[in-house]
């Protein structure tokens, strides 16, 4: 998941709780997450620690990807 990343910048849109871009993509490739709820509470328990906005921008981000 880290591989060429240098800095922080790399790791993508910060979506709070620590969580960016590039490891949803992981979670996405990897784990089969579709959903911002299932990164947030199934996979993880992020969501304890961002806020409903922030729960939304993932789920804006989820409807933005390919597929």
């Amino acid at each position: 998941m880290l591989h060429g990343a240098t800095g922080i910048e790399d790791m993508g849109q910060a979506f709070g709780a620590t969580l960016t871009a590039r490891e949803v993509d992981w979670l996405c490739r990897n784990e089969w997450a579709r959903t911002a709820e299932d990164i947030c509470w199934r996979r993880s328990k992020l969501g304890l620690r961002m806020s409903a906005a922030e729960i939304e921008d993932l789920q804006t981000y989820f409807l933005r990807q390919p597929g």
